[in-house]
């Protein structure tokens, strides 16, 4: 009982420092956006409302190019926006999502955090007009899924337990042991940082029945995201596959490299490294003669595993 005592006053003191994290955001939004000119935009969608002219102008600018590839349809295509909040990020799957929208004539649908509004204006300006904006309710929601973490494992079996832990058929466990790790822990967590496995568990609680409620409201065909080990990012993946949407995940295209993609269409594959390169195509290649030159050029010695092509070294699917 003094465990899960000690369990709730760690949830209660780390809502204090989201209450802290929420005004640094808050001051740097200020900082960014100005206030008259988003009241101004949210009536009139016309001038963006950055300090930083050259972002206004690139976003002015990106609405005319992809204003006519815009689609209604009851088909939709899911980009997700919830990986750090960076224009990079945002962008590429912007890129990826209206080429897929060109091809399928599909309507485009964001998957966004609350009050992430870099995210969204240049979604914004890439033509996607309907969003789904996410967060973790409020303290008293988080508290009732706090209380569900840590009653579905105990404590003294968490980090013995927690990777092989499913719920309503998902890998959850493995997913809030990875996002902890990544995301709260700078090394191996002993016993005292259990809290912090609980607070992933809450999140990832959430994000399944959340994400529920996407897959039973809208007809989603194909979800396009980059990242695929956070919370809530990791669960809309599997969840779309044990649907059978295709995903599309990014791994490169950073600072001016080719912008690549990996199409997921099993679930079988969802622990795949992402950057894994189907056996078939690799066979497809060395049998047209017209590619072998060129094919021979990324490939090392026969018998090999991987492909080499500039500094990336690519492992072949089997």
């Amino acid at each position: 009982m003094f465990i899960k005592y000690k369990l709730l006053f760690q949830f209660f003191l780390n809502e204090v420092y989201k209450f802290k994290s929420k005004l640094i955001f808050l001051i740097n939004f200020i900082k960014e956006v100005s206030i008259t000119k988003l009241i101004i935009f949210k009536f009139y969608k016309k001038n963006f409302p950055f300090r930083n002219s050259d972002l206004n102008e690139y976003l002015k600018k990106n609405i005319h190019i992809w204003k006519k590839y815009n689609f209604k349809t009851k088909d939709k295509i899911l980009v997700d926006f919830t990986v750090e909040r960076h224009p990079l990020y945002a962008i590429a799957n912007c890129l990826i999502s209206k080429e897929i929208s060109k091809f399928e004539k599909q309507e485009i649908i964001g998957f966004i955090f609350k009050y992430d509004y870099l995210s969204y204006l240049i979604a914004y300006s890439f033509g996607i007009r309907k969003f789904i904006f996410f967060d973790y309710g409020n303290i008293f929601t988080r508290f009732k899924f706090f209380l569900k973490a840590i009653n579905l494992i105990s404590n003294n079996q968490l980090q013995k337990k927690i990777i092989k832990l499913k719920y309503k058929k998902f890998d959850l466990g493995k997913a809030v042991y990875e996002h902890t790790m990544r995301n709260f822990v700078k090394k191996i967590p002993s016993d005292k940082d259990n809290y912090l496995f609980y607070i992933a568990l809450a999140n990832g609680l959430y994000s399944v029945e959340f994400i529920k409620k996407i897959f039973n409201n809208f007809n989603i065909s194909n979800l396009v995201l980059s990242e695929l080990q956070y919370i809530p990012n990791r669960i809309l993946f599997t969840q779309s596959l044990q649907k059978k949407i295709l995903v599309y995940s990014r791994y490169t295209g950073h600072t001016g490299e080719p912008l690549t993609v990996r199409l997921y269409k099993n679930i079988n594959h969802q622990n795949s490294f992402r950057i894994k390169i189907s056996e078939k195509f690799v066979s497809y290649l060395k049998n047209k003669q017209y590619l072998k030159k060129k094919s021979n050029d990324f490939f090392l010695k026969s018998g090999t595993k991987y492909i080499v092509t500039g500094w990336m070294h690519f492992p072949i699917e089997t």
